[in-house]
């Protein structure tokens, strides 16, 4: 098992992860709350989720998330979770800002 995030990690992780849920959502915005819902609150269907998901399994290193882990994921809050408790047991890593400036098109880094 890895070790535990940091206030500051979980921190930077509820950003991103918040910023990436906005940039890919099917009316992108931004201002995405932790209690934002996917379907219904930021117009996610099925296959904008499918996008979103091979974003957050790239950014972050996962493995692909599986259909029985991911209908549990209903907010951006459950998003968050699912990605500490990843990292928390070592089956993903913190995007470096390499890979952000990648994600969001900014060459000065997140």
């Amino acid at each position: 098992m890895a070790e535990a995030m940091t206030d500051e990690q979980t921190g930077f992780l509820d950003e991103t992860l918040r910023r990436l849920v906005g940039m890919l959502a099917p009316v992108p915005r931004s201002g995405v709350l932790p209690s934002d819902t996917l379907i219904g609150g930021l117009g996610y269907d099925s296959l904008s989720l499918m996008e979103l998901a091979f974003n957050v399994e790239d950014l972050f290193g996962l493995d692909s998330i599986s259909m029985e882990r991911s209908v549990a994921i209903k907010t951006v809050a459950d998003l968050t979770a699912f990605v500490t408790d990843e990292i928390a047991e070592g089956r993903g890593t913190m995007p470096d800002s390499e890979a952000l400036a990648e994600k969001f098109g900014e060459a000065g880094g997140y």
